[in-house]
């Protein structure tokens, strides 16, 4: 679990890894919102319990996103595959298909009850 994440109820299991600046919701990952949201978000929080956001961790905190940019967009991304999978395995798209194969009559009409 990365720094700036949300995890909501959704019903379902989170995923075990959850990068930095991104939300778990409604069953999905995705990028949070903009830096700056989440800082101003962190302000209003600190400020609640007399705590000061510094510029020091302000820049501390935009060198974090950047450097965890490249991780975000591989997670969001391979999410996002496994997501349009399941859609389509939901879809019936990848049914397994079964050789058809034309049984003997003997051997069937033996099998069938009568």
């Amino acid at each position: 679990m990365g720094a700036f994440c949300n995890l909501l109820p959704a019903g379902r299991y989170a995923p075990r890894n959850v990068p930095s600046f991104t939300s778990w919701w409604n069953g999905s990952l995705r990028e949070a919102f903009t830096l700056e949201q989440l800082l101003a978000t962190a302000e209003l929080a600190m400020q609640r319990r007399g705590v000061t956001l510094t510029e020091a961790q302000r820049t501390l905190y935009a060198a974090l996103h950047e450097e965890t940019a490249r991780e975000r967009r591989r997670v969001l991304r391979e999410s996002e595959q496994r997501a349009f999978a399941a859609q389509r395995l939901n879809r019936g798209f990848y049914l397994p298909r079964m050789p058809f194969r034309k049984a003997a009559a003997s051997t069937n009409a033996a099998a069938r009850p009568r």
